[in-house]
C-alpha cells in the first residue's frame, strides 16, 4: 500500500498549495461550467475551480490513486473522484463550516479518512437485468456467472426477501423491471456500485455472446439474446447487502427465445459454461473463450460484412498458435485439417483460401459485397471449429504448444493421437 501513501501525500501538498491561492480558485457553493479548469462540488462542502498545474496534479493523483487499488477492478473511477474531491473540500472548508477546528486537524483527518475508504472492504452486489431473447421455460438456469430466471410475483418477492429489501417502493421497481419478464443475476465482489455494475456488464456480455453462438449454430439467425442496454430500452436493477438499491431503465427487443433446456445438450456447452467462471485459464482456454465471443457476435450481426469479419477473427484466433508469416496458408491447411473428413480437406482448403482472400479485400478496401453463401461458408468453419476444440476430449487438456504440435504432426503425416477428424 505503499504507492496509496504516496499518492495521499501528494494530495496533502496540493491541498496545501490550493489554500495558498487567492478567489476564485476556491469556490462556495454550486459551480457552473467555467471552461476548462477542474471543477468539482458536493453538497454540505462546497465546491472548488482548479486551473493549470493545480488541475493536472489533482488529475495524476486521482489516475494513481486508481491504479493503486484496483488491481481486481474492485473500485470505480467515479468513486475514488469522489473521495479525493470530499477530502479537498473538507480540508478547505470553502463554506466555513468548520470554523472551530484547524486547518491542519481537517487536512490529517480527511487523509485518515481518505485511506481508510481506499482499503475499505468490498461487498458481494448482486446485479440483475431485464434479459431479451430467453424463453422462460427450463429457468431457473445456471450459466458460468450469471443465473437466469423468470421474475414472477413468488419468485421476486422470494428475492427481495433474501437481499433484505422490504421496502415497498424499492419492491415496485424491481416489479417494474422484471415483473413476468427474463431476468439474469451476476454476483460483483467490488466496492461500489458503479464498479459493480461495468463488472457484471462485462461478465453478461460475455454469457450472451456464447449464448448467441449455440442459438445460432444453423444459417439463419434464430435467436438473439442479450441485456436491454445493448438495444433500444434496458431494466435493471443492483443491491447491495449494506441496503444500497439502484434502478436502471433501458430497451428491449425481443427475438425467438433461447431455450436453454434444448441448448444444454448441445456440444461443448456444459464445458462452455465451466469456463466462464474458471478462475485461471490457460492460454488455448482464454483463445477458445474468445473465439467464441467472436462468434456469438458475428452470429446475431446483420451487416454481413462485420459478421464475415468477426467469424474470420473467431476462426483466427483458435487455429494460429504462433504470429509467423503465410498466414492465409496456414489457416487454410489448419482450418481444412481440423473441421473435415480426409475427402473433402481439398475443398476446404481452397475455400479458406478464397474465403481469406475476401476477408483481405474486407479490411484493406473498406468494403466487400459478402454474398449469404460466403458469409454461411466463414461462418460453417469457425463454429466447427470451436465445437470440435471445444467438445472433443482429445483437446480439452491440450495446451496452446500441444495444439500447435497437433497440427504439426498432422501436417507431417504423423498419428500420435487418434486421427478422429
Amino acid at each position: 500500500m505503499k504507492s496509496i501513501a504516496n499518492s495521499i501525500a501528494r494530495l496533502e501538498r496540493l491541498i496545501r498549495r490550493i489554500t495558498d491561492q487567492p478567489e476564485p480558485t476556491i469556490q462556495s457553493g454550486p459551480i457552473d461550467d467555467l471552461g476548462r479548469a477542474t471543477l468539482f462540488y458536493v453538497a454540505n462542502l462546497g465546491g472548488a475551480i482548479l486551473s493549470g498545474e493545480d488541475s493536472k496534479e489533482y488529475a495524476q493523483i486521482i489516475d494513481a490513486l486508481l491504479k493503486a487499488v484496483d488491481s481486481e477492478e474492485n473500485i470505480s473511477r467515479e468513486e475514488v473522484t469522489d473521495y479525493v474531491n470530499t477530502s479537498i473540500l473538507s480540508a478547505i472548508d470553502p463554506q466555513k463550516t468548520e470554523s472551530e477546528t484547524t486547518f491542519e486537524s481537517r487536512v490529517r483527518t480527511g487523509m485518515e479518512t481518505l485511506q481508510s475508504k481506499l482499503k475499505g472492504s468490498t461487498s458481494p452486489w448482486q446485479i440483475h437485468y431485464r434479459i431479451y431473447g430467453v424463453a422462460p421455460a427450463g429457468l431457473p438456469y445456471s450459466f458460468g456467472p450469471a443465473e437466469f430466471y423468470y421474475g414472477d410475483e413468488a419468485t421476486i418477492g422470494a428475492r427481495a426477501a433474501q437481499m433484505g429489501i422490504t421496502d415497498g417502493e424499492a419492491i415496485h421497481q424491481i416489479e417494474e423491471r422484471i415483473l413476468n419478464r427474463v431476468a439474469a443475476r451476476v454476483m460483483a465482489d467490488v466496492i461500489d456500485y458503479r464498479a459493480a455494475q461495468r463488472l457484471a456488464r462485462r461478465l453478461m456480455t460475455l454469457v450472451t455472446d456464447v449464448l448467441n453462438f449455440y442459438g445460432n449454430l444453423s444459417n439463419d439467425v434464430l435467436c438473439q439474446i442479450g441485456l436491454v442496454e445493448d438495444t433500444a430500452h434496458a431494466y435493471g436493477f443492483a443491491h447491495e447487502p449494506a441496503g444500497n438499491f439502484h434502478a436502471t431503465s433501458e430497451n428491449l427487443r425481443p427475438k425467438k427465445p433461447f431455450e436453454f433446456s434444448k441448448a444444454s445438450v448441445l456440444p461443448g456447452f456444459q464445458r462452455a459454461s465451466q469456463l466462464l467462471i474458471k478462475p485461471n485459464l490457460s492460454k488455448l482456454e482464454d483463445k477458445l473463450l474468445a473465439s467464441l465471443q467472436w462468434a456469438g457476435r458475428a452470429s446475431v450481426n446483420s451487416r454481413r460484412e462485420e459478421a464475415f469479419l468477426l467469424f474470420a477473427i473467431a476462426l483466427e484466433g483458435l487455429v494460429l498458435t504462433d504470429e509467423k508469416n503465410e498466414v492465409t496458408e496456414k489457416i487454410a491447411t489448419r482450418g481444412a485439417r481440423l473441421v473435415v473428413k480426409p475427402e473433402k480437406r481439398r475443398k476446404a482448403y481452397d475455400d479458406l483460401k478464397d474465403l481469406y482472400q475476401i476477408r483481405s479485400r474486407i479490411v484493406h478496401s473498406g468494403h466487400f459485397e459478402v454474398s449469404t453463401g460466403e458469409l454461411e461458408q466463414i461462418g460453417f468453419f469457425a463454429k466447427a471449429a470451436i465445437l470440435i476444440i471445444l467438445a472433443n476430449p482429445d483437446f480439452a487438456t491440450m495446451s496452446q504448444k500441444d495444439l500447435s504440435d497437433w497440427f504439426t504432426d498432422r501436417s507431417l503425416g504423423a498419428t500420435r493421437r487418434e486421427d478422429w477428424c
